[in-house]
């Protein structure tokens, strides 16, 4: 029996199978190169302390602290403000205190604000020197000499922040 089909060449008419394989290829070469979850973006951070100020800015404040006055809801503080450029780990050291030398004072960190420093909460600490460590974002910031109620007269402090 004779057939009907007219003849053609064999690989005619696979062009298009041909050129879809390809792309499938090539389209699996590629996507493979892509493989594995995304990688997500590296923070940095800058852990100061005494010992280590690389990469850090080193403070030194100096104030005057008052007693807080019999009745007063609050108690006073003493404020500075400083900058952090980038997160990390900034210390906090009381150098000095008095008098008497071995007056316990607040330490507290915040925002600065328009009455002085806001959100702080204060850490008794005493001079001797006396070391507070805390992570802090960047922005601003400010560092308060708080009285905790046990002062009797005004002292002078000093204090040396080492921060990113």
């Amino acid at each position: 029996m004779a057939s009907t089909c007219p003849k053609r060449p064999i690989l005619e008419g696979r062009q298009p199978l041909k050129r879809l394989t390809l792309f499938v290829f090539a389209c699996s070469v590629l996507a493979a190169g892509c493989g594995g979850s995304p990688t997500a973006p590296t923070v940095t951070t800058i852990n100061c302390s005494v010992a280590s100020t690389a990469g850090c800015t080193t403070e030194v404040f100096i104030g005057t602290l008052s007693p807080t006055p019999a009745g007063a809801t609050t108690f006073n503080i003493d404020a500075h403000n400083f900058t952090v450029t980038q997160a990390g780990t900034a210390t906090f050291v009381l150098n000095s205190a008095g008098p008497p030398a071995t007056i316990t004072i607040g330490l507290g960190l915040g925002t600065p604000n328009a009455g002085g420093c806001a959100g702080i909460a204060a850490t008794p600490i005493s001079a001797g020197p006396t070391v507070y460590v805390s992570n802090v974002g960047q922005g601003s910031l400010c560092v308060a000499a708080v009285d905790i109620g046990n002062l009797l007269a005004d002292i002078t402090y000093q204090m040396t922040v080492v921060h990113p």
